[in-house]
């Protein structure tokens, strides 16, 4: 019999309840895809209400349930801290990289530290403010790769250096909480499991730089957080980002190291779930990042991001096969992700047209709004979580709601095309660009 708080229960639940209210979902919709289906081939009209509201909506019930169902709380217990080797990857980072330098050496750690910065062939005064820096503190060591050769080599270089079993990876202009090197090793203090990597919490540091940053900020606060929250409650995080992330240097070595891809921490990632390592995720262990402020860099980033869950599947082609993990099934659900894109673009994007100059709703009506109403209950759900560990670790939560339904509203719309554009190009094989 199942214990109520295992993870095997909770998936069980979630995955019953979510196609349940899915085979609800496929025969409520039947007149609406046969009405389509007068327009459009019958196989387009399916394919386009699974994208656009059946599967969307059984994603939906299977991360709400399961974050519902979660007994997980903020853990305050306190063990053996690991000493940790932080490498950093710095290519024309004059703006950030001694701030960021700052606040991981000011941080509250009860084991010791040792920080790499790598100069990938910086051209501004990168190289300088490192050198000066490096007089000035002794756990500094700055190595110098004359020519830029990308991040994952830079990386990969800085990993040779490193003095102990575990590695954290920050980027250039990401700035920790005080706390975030205590929090981020609670998996290692408090487990006896195979823990390969463990995600930090990434939220925005420049929140009202523009449009584009104020949107970003719900995106982290709540979706990413979200998804991160359920996939570590099945012991799969299917992204342990560069940005903040700690990871056991044996579990990078067996997964062959970083590689020369724009998605390298999703790939490998995957490569360490590949060889059957827990990936974790804890939410009070925070680094703020400065976002895109601009509507094309914000593309390029998203591009790169679809692109990435391409290279992964591509790196990994037999994941679905040697993982053994629960979050399999979410990695099965990521395949459903450009049928979605695809729909948003092409059905729905045209259906508002439709309703709004045409008085035409048989596209954007009530049946597609029905996914709305979970989005909103997730949204409330994860707001409260993060505001009690926002309060935990004394850090004002944002607060501007009206851009926070804006963000319901209309980012599917923003991110759809940047990820289809990634889709391509990485079908295509096209020149990687950062």
């Amino acid at each position: 019999m199942f214990s109520r708080t295992k993870p095997i229960f909770i998936f069980s639940v979630s995955l019953l309840l979510a196609t349940e209210w899915m085979l609800f979902s496929f025969f409520f919709d039947l007149p609406w895809i046969r009405e389509i289906s007068h327009y459009i081939p019958y196989p387009l009209a399916l394919a386009a209400v699974f994208g656009l509201a059946i599967i969307p909506g059984f994603i939906f019930v299977f991360l709400m349930v399961s974050l519902l169902l979660d007994p997980r709380r903020p853990n305050t217990k306190t063990g053996p801290s690991p000493n940790l080797s932080v490498l950093i990857a710095a290519y024309n980072e004059e703006k950030y990289i001694e701030t960021t330098i700052q606040k991981i050496l000011s941080c509250h750690y009860n084991g010791k530290i040792e920080l790499i910065v790598i100069n990938d062939g910086s051209t501004d005064r990168t190289g300088e403010i490192l050198a000066d820096l490096e007089l000035k503190y002794p756990k500094l060591k700055v190595i110098l790769q004359k020519e830029n050769q990308g991040k994952s080599a830079a990386l990969n270089r800085g990993l040779c250096y490193a003095s102990y079993d575990y590695i954290v990876t920050v980027d250039a202009d990401t700035w920790l909480h005080q706390k975030a090197f205590s929090k981020i090793v609670k998996p290692l203090q408090n487990s006896s499991q195979k823990i390969g990597a463990v995600a930090g919490s990434i939220m925005v540091n420049n929140p009202k730089q523009s449009w584009i940053t104020k949107l970003q900020v719900w995106d982290y606060l709540l979706s990413i957080a979200a998804v991160k929250s359920q996939q570590s409650l099945y012991k799969g995080t299917l992204v342990a980002q560069g940005a903040f992330s700690l990871y056991h240097k044996e579990a990078i070595i067996k997964a062959g190291g970083w590689k020369s891809v724009v998605g390298e921490d999703i790939v490998l990632t995957w490569g360490i779930l590949e060889n059957n390592y827990i990936v974790d995720y804890v939410p009070t262990a925070i680094g703020f990042t400065y976002v895109p402020t601009k509507f094309k860099k914000f593309f390029n980033q998203r591009k790169r991001w679809a692109r990435g869950l391409f290279e992964a599947f591509r790196a990994h082609p037999m994941i679905l096969v040697k993982y053994k993990g629960l979050s399999k099934f979410n990695i099965f659900l990521n395949l459903f992700f450009p049928l979605i894109d695809l729909a948003i673009i092409f059905v729905f994007v045209p259906g508002i047209i439709l309703a709004l100059f045409f008085q035409f709703y048989l596209i954007v009506g009530l049946l597609t709004l029905l996914v709305l109403p979970f989005s909103l209950l997730l949204s409330g759900l994860m707001y409260h979580r993060q505001r009690t560990i926002f309060k935990l670790l004394n850090i004002p939560i944002y607060r501007q709601f009206a851009w926070g339904i804006l963000f319901l509203l209309t980012y599917p719309l923003l991110q759809a095309p940047a990820s289809l554009a990634g889709y391509i190009e990485e079908l295509l094989s096209l020149k990687k660009r950062w």
